[in-house]
């Protein structure tokens, strides 16, 4: 028996049109059930797993350290791969998330029939299964409104004019902005920092208690270019994914490691200008600002996590 896989509530009028009202339909997200006629199956609905989420937890964390957990990939003091790593959670359970869940469907049909409209990454996944999986057509070009298959979306900002404007008026007594408590700018800040005596802030609006970036020379970004690695190719291979497993006595299929590592070569050689700017963004402030100590939320931000590792370099406090 086959079942298909609803992309959209207008999925179900070509399904039943096409294949009868005795065949099988499963709502891609829960919403496109509350939006039907009739009962359907919620996708995700019985595949919760705690032993999977365990694994890709320690994959996530993992793939650039040995069995005792040192990091593999640090340079001057700095890791790359730890800050690829934050968003790359993200992107890895998404997949992980689609794969588990059409395996768990494929295994009770003989095949599973997916939208043409569904996410080309989501397709990508599809194809692992061969002719477990194939596409249909429901002749409209209509798409969910709530992709499932989420990843972190990281953005380099534009020149901040302003910033730059306050950093000059700044350049006369910069050096007294020296030896100082820097915080990072962050809503759940703001105030707390505001209220301190002493401290210097990112982009406050007082140029007297502020730290500012600016439009950074090209040198600036030729070094940070220097500590960022062109890729990690080799950390990247199924193979080495599977070894990082089976520490812990987990064994995925070669088609899901080989999805996996295609996802990560793309998501660092779309990112990788990203951390070179940040890296080159952070670098410039905390020579400039020299501080003694460094404010931050958290270090499961992508930018913080660059700004910790440049502050733990140089000797600075971390809180």
């Amino acid at each position: 028996m086959n079942a298909y896989l609803l992309n959209h509530p207008d999925d179900l009028q070509w399904v039943r049109q096409n294949h009868g009202s005795e065949a099988p339909v499963i709502a891609h997200e829960d919403y496109i059930s509350l939006l039907v006629d009739e009962d359907v199956l919620c996708f995700f609905g019985q595949c919760e797993n705690t032993a999977i989420d365990e694994a890709i937890n320690f994959l996530s964390f993992n793939w650039h350290r040995n069995e005792e957990g040192q990091d593999l990939c640090i340079y001057e003091g700095l890791s790359v791969a730890e800050v690829f790593s934050t968003g790359l959670w993200i992107t890895i359970v998404a997949m992980c998330r689609e794969y588990f869940a059409l395996k768990y469907w494929c295994d009770r049909y003989d095949c599973v029939y997916v939208s043409c409209n569904e996410s080309p990454k989501f397709l990508e996944a599809a194809k692992k299964f061969g002719r477990r999986v194939q596409i249909y057509d429901p002749g409209h070009r209509l798409h969910s409104p709530l992709l499932s298959l989420s990843e972190r979306v990281l953005h380099v900002l534009p020149d901040n004019w302003r910033a730059n404007i306050l950093r000059n008026l700044q350049a006369p007594f910069l050096k007294l902005l020296s030896n100082r408590t820097l915080a990072l700018s962050d809503w759940t800040l703001t105030r707390f920092a505001a209220k301190q005596k002493g401290w210097v802030i990112e982009n406050s609006r007082w140029p007297w208690n502020g730290a500012y970036s600016r439009s950074l020379p090209r040198k600036c970004f030729l070094e940070a270019d220097r500590l960022v690695p062109l890729d990690f190719h080799a950390m990247f291979a199924p193979a080495h994914l599977a070894e990082v497993l089976q520490r812990i006595n987990v064994l995925w299929d070669s088609e899901l490691l080989a999805l996996l590592s295609e996802i990560m070569m793309d998501r660092y050689r779309l990112y990788r200008d990203y951390f070179v700017s940040m890296f080159a963004l952070y670098q410039d402030m905390l020579d400039s600002y020299h501080p003694v100590e460094l404010v931050i939320a958290s270090e499961f931000y992508e930018p913080y996590v660059i700004a910790a590792q440049l502050a733990r370099a140089k000797g600075v406090k971390i809180s």
